[in-house]
């Protein structure tokens, strides 16, 4: 599943989030704007300063530190990126009972 353990939690980067879930980054970011307080009570932070050189020292060699200065980044808690999975699954969920609901109904 991916992830990594900082400060004694598991906690994934959104390009992980995004490979787990095989959708967009946009995709991620359109949920984190209409999802975000939700997000943060699970267990959504964005790092910076000492936490974010904390945990860009736990991943050394990975895309993260390529090239590119980091000064903040948003990581997921397993509990975020469970509430996303779950909130998905419902959606789905939803729709299929709607569709079979609507197979049911006879029209006079």
């Amino acid at each position: 599943m991916g992830g990594a353990t900082f400060e004694g939690e598991t906690v994934f980067t959104k390009a992980q989030v995004v490979s787990l879930y095989d959708v967009t980054d946009r995709t991620i970011e359109r949920y984190l704007a209409s999802h975000e307080d939700e997000l943060k009570s699970n267990g959504y932070q964005i790092l910076k300063g000492k936490k974010l050189r904390g945990f860009k020292g736990l991943l050394d060699g990975t895309d993260i530190n390529d090239g590119t200065k980091t000064s903040i980044l948003g990581v997921f808690s397993f509990r975020a990126v469970l509430i996303r999975s779950i909130s998905e699954q419902a959606v789905k969920q939803i729709i299929s009972i709607n569709k079979k609901s609507r197979s049911h109904f006879i029209y006079p």
